[in-house]
């Protein structure tokens, strides 16, 4: 085996939303490519990698983030595919090398995921996205080939359905919530500029199910909502343990969710938030008071005017709400995570924010924030 002098890696990824298929025909290099992924301790993360069924690369990551230490070594064929069936974190994928970027779509269970990567050497800069992403989300500090590899599982089915492999919460899982167009991913990317490496962010995984994945809940079909519902609670879990574990490796204060599993309560069939409750224990086999416990402050910004929805509800393709549908989920969503008999929760972790205008609803929210994060 030849090996890789381990080198200082710079590398920043993108969800990639939209882009100009026909850039693909400028590929100076296309693989086939299905790797694997085990947990190390601290900081390190072990992959093993097949390349077009001809070549094998094991690959050893230290640090997290942007900037990360990096040894590789190459493996024998044989040995790569023993590798690979001891574990069940796995992800296929074809690369397609352009200038430098690669942009990675993903196969099987993450069918619709495309990833955008750039790898810088030495001093050399980032560059801006190219002109060939039109919609791209920046998700280095938040969203691994671990989790991704963790999703392919959790949707595949090839999971263990005894909820006590997931971690008890060791840092305080904050949430914000709200119907569709509330402010959000706004929230969250000022989340993510105001507190900066103190916090760990976790994007919306409903969300990426749906527009990325192409897995869609039914109007009418309540079989398949159950196990749509299902799929969720298990990639939103698994989200949040890797998440978890990241932020205790790098020292995190806190980890802020784009939604929590009781959300899914709001989307659920029926008027009445009890019976919605009593669906989701059906679907996920835990009840919603013992989800409740699992999270230190649920933050629920208001619905937005109607002015503002409109503006804004392009800008998330998993949403096709009316505004009265939008005001409606905003409406079973603070419902979703109250509980009869259970007023100190309600009274003590969940924060209604409202505001005028987006200032002074942002600017409550970090109120809230603040008493878990240190200035």
């Amino acid at each position: 085996m030849s090996n890789r002098e381990s080198q200082i890696e710079r590398e920043r990824r993108w969800v990639v939303k939209k882009f100009d298929p026909l850039f693909l025909g400028r590929a100076t290099e296309v693989q086939q490519i299905v790797q694997g992924y085990f947990d190390v301790l601290e900081d390190q993360s072990f992959r093993v990698r097949i390349i077009d069924d001809e070549r094998a690369i094991v690959n050893l990551k230290t640090g997290t983030g942007e900037v990360r230490k990096e040894e590789e070594e190459s493996a024998s064929l044989r040995l790569a595919r023993i590798m690979l069936s001891a574990t069940s974190f796995r992800v296929e994928k074809t690369r397609h090398v352009i200038d430098g970027w690669e942009l990675d779509v993903f196969k099987g269970p993450l069918a619709g995921i495309v990833i955008l990567e750039y790898e810088a050497h030495g001093d050399e800069p980032i560059p801006p996205l190219p002109s060939w992403i039109h919609d791209a989300i920046d998700v280095t500090d938040s969203l691994t080939n671990l989790h991704l590899a963790r999703m392919a599982k959790e949707i595949s089915g090839d999971v263990n359905e005894h909820v006590s492999r997931y971690l008890e919460p060791r840092l305080p899982k904050i949430v914000l919530t709200g119907g569709p167009c509330s402010g959000k991913s706004t929230l969250m990317r000022e989340v993510i500029e105001k507190y900066g490496d103190r916090v760990h962010c976790v994007p919306e995984v409903a969300s990426i199910l749906i527009a990325q994945v192409g897995i869609l809940p039914s109007a009418t079909d309540e079989k398949h909502n159950a196990r749509f519902q299902q799929i969720l609670y298990r990639v939103q879990r698994s989200f949040e343990e890797a998440a978890e574990l990241q932020a205790m490796k790098d020292g995190k204060q806190a980890i802020v969710l784009d939604r929590g599993t009781v959300d899914a309560v709001a989307y659920l069939h029926g008027e009445d938030n009890l019976k919605r409750q009593a669906h989701f224990t059906i679907a996920t086999g835990l009840s919603v008071r013992a989800e409740l416990n699992r999270y230190a402050q649920v933050i629920c910004l208001a619905p937005p005017t109607r002015d503002v929805f409109e503006t804004h509800r392009t800008n998330n393709p998993a949403r096709s709400e009316t505004y009265e549908q939008a005001v409606e989920l905003g409406r079973r969503s603070h419902a979703a995570w109250h509980v009869t008999g259970y007023p100190e929760w309600n009274y003590v972790h969940f924060k209604q924010v409202d505001g005028k205008t987006w200032v002074a609803k942002r600017d409550a929210a970090f109120k809230i924030l603040d008493f878990y994060i240190d200035r």
